[in-house]
């Protein structure tokens, strides 16, 4: 990335100046104390590029103003050095009507410009093998349980966990690239997960409505009918009369997901689409997460849902999107973020009167 590139510049000048004082040192062009002076300057803005790199933020130990103004420089690299007066040089406005999804939606409000690189642009960093896991498990689970459901229809015995662990090392050596080898590690992981979801939250007497059920509903916005699609892993009808939405996790089980907040982007779509689908979806009706890494879950109601502030934040991806809005957002701090494409280096980090002179200046990918 273009920001990398400004970050090694940064430190092979601290590291040319370190050296360059040593040099006027040995040529009795300055004395002992200010080589030592030099040198200390110069690792400290080698421990600067690193910490920043790392942080996005002013370490705390650089309480020098020269210093802690090199640093903020650097930070404004990452937080601005790639951001043009007027974003839609990147891209024009996109036209009305929009059809969105849950991870669309997300994407946008994280980083508009992350979303416009990989969404508009299609430029995908890496190959995803990261999601092989992820993708074996849902589909797998899908496969096992329509098998589930139809024996159980058919009064025949159900699949057993042995079935459910064949279908779903089946589909990961599907999505497993062809050209690398098997990282064993990972079936380790799938084999754990599947371990703790057949002991803790598999059932015998579910009662499976829908599985990987895809529902598309109009939304309106500003005067404005859009399209929003949601793939709702699998409905359970309850007890109560209502319903059970539940999305699999293969991830950490954060907080987040646990204790649900009520203004949950991806819950709130999903009760939005049941509604759509079948009306009024009966008393008692929840959104689950169930995190399959501890079989841990994170469940809401559907009447606890604000659904007012989940408007609140759709409508906000829309109008970006339709405003041509493609800034980079706060949260998105990483080196290897698809937005830090748009980004350029940087010069004037090597001595603090040249880091503090004002000639520093971010450019548009697009200059």
């Amino acid at each position: 990335a273009r920001v990398r590139d400004a970050f090694d510049q940064a430190k092979r000048e601290a590291r040319r100046d370190a050296a360059m004082a040593i040099d006027a040192h040995e040529l009795s062009e300055i004395s002992r104390e200010e080589m030592l002076n030099r040198l200390s300057a110069a690792a400290d803005r080698a421990a600067v590029v690193t910490e920043v790199r790392k942080s996005h933020e002013l370490p705390a130990w650089a309480t020098d103003p020269t210093t802690r103004g090199f640093a903020q420089k650097l930070i404004d690299v990452l937080d601005t050095a790639d951001v043009p007066a007027d974003t839609t040089t990147l891209h024009a406005p996109l036209a009305a009507p929009l059809s969105l999804s849950f991870s669309a939606i997300s994407s946008y409000l994280h980083c508009p410009r992350c979303y416009l690189t990989e969404n508009i642009y299609r430029i995908v960093q890496d190959d995803k093998i990261h999601a092989v896991v992820g993708t074996a498990v849902h589909e797998g689970l899908e496969k096992f349980y329509a098998a589930w459901r139809n024996a159980d229809a058919n009064a025949r015995p159900t699949p057993d966990y042995q079935e459910l662990r064949t279908l779903v090392r089946s589909c990961f050596f599907a999505h497993w690239p062809q050209t690398r080898e098997i990282d064993e590690s990972r079936l380790e992981q799938l084999d754990a997960m599947l371990d703790v979801f057949w002991h803790q939250m598999h059932s015998e007497s579910l009662h499976i409505e829908e599985l990987e059920k895809t529902i598309v509903l109009p939304y309106e916005c500003d005067g404005v009918e859009h399209k929003l699609k949601a793939k709702i892993d699998r409905v359970d009808s309850s007890p109560s009369g209502g319903r059970r939405v539940i999305d699999y996790k293969t991830g950490y089980p954060s907080k987040k997901l646990t204790e649900p907040d009520k203004a949950d982007l991806q819950l709130g779509i999903y009760a939005m689409a049941l509604r759509h689908s079948l009306g009024d979806p009966g008393p008692g009706s929840v959104c689950e997460y169930w995190c399959l890494q501890d079989g841990s879950r994170g469940i809401i109601g559907f009447d606890d849902l604000n659904m007012k502030k989940i408007h609140e934040r759709i409508d906000k991806a829309i109008q970006g999107m339709l405003a041509g809005d493609w800034s980079r957002g706060s949260a998105c701090k990483g080196p290897d973020a698809p937005c830090t494409i748009w980004d350029l280096p940087s010069t004037g980090f090597s001595a603090p009167d040249r880091a503090e002179s004002g000639d520093f200046r971010p450019f548009s990918p697009l200059d």
